[in-house]
């Protein structure tokens, strides 16, 4: 029974990430879906290694690879991406400086996306210690981004800190026998 559903299977990478003003960075992803998509292959999270550009360069390559199979009974729940993107401080702790989300292309081919990366604007203590500190504020519940985002979202003040850039190719597999045409 399995064999014959609807299959979607996603293949690419992460690229890189642009204009973050910091010495590194590193991006976690999630690939969330609706509750008719069953991932039966490829890890739906992850993180990428950490990279250093040469000085005033402002491109972090990753190159990070993304491949996921999916069995649908529905195309409700599209599967979206969600990354957090972070950096090292001089000490080793790891400290999530942005937040962004969109969803996987739906139609056959190959697709680069650039996804826009925000972070939160806190109180004016806490960019304070933004600025002199390099403490940036967090979210409490990553929910916020994908989850909650229509609700939520506007309810926050963001600022814009960069881009991460994927090349995704989707292959569709047995569509026309359950009348579903892109």
């Amino acid at each position: 029974m399995t064999q014959s559903l609807p299959e979607v299977h996603f293949i690419g990478e992460i690229l890189c990430g642009h204009k973050f003003s910091s010495a590194n960075a590193f991006a976690k992803f999630d690939v969330e879906s609706g509750d008719h998509w069953d991932c039966t292959g490829g890890d739906q999270s992850g993180q990428t290694q950490v990279d250093y550009p040469s000085m005033f360069v402002n491109k972090y390559v990753w190159n990070h690879p993304i491949d996921l199979h999916y069995f649908i009974k529905s195309v409700d729940g599209w599967p979206k991406i969600m990354f957090q993107v972070g950096n090292i401080d001089p000490y080793g702790g790891r400290q999530v400086f942005g937040y962004g989300v969109c969803h996987l292309p739906c139609s056959p081919g190959v697709h680069e996306i650039e996804c826009p990366i925000w972070r939160v604007v806190g109180s004016t203590l806490q960019e304070a210690y933004s600025f002199f500190l390099d403490l940036k504020p967090r979210l409490t519940d990553t929910k916020l981004v994908s989850q909650n985002a229509s609700n939520d979202r506007r309810k926050i003040c963001t600022v814009a800190v960069g881009s991460v850039k994927l090349r995704i190719s989707v292959l569709l597999r047995n569509f026309s026998k359950f009348s579903l045409e892109w």
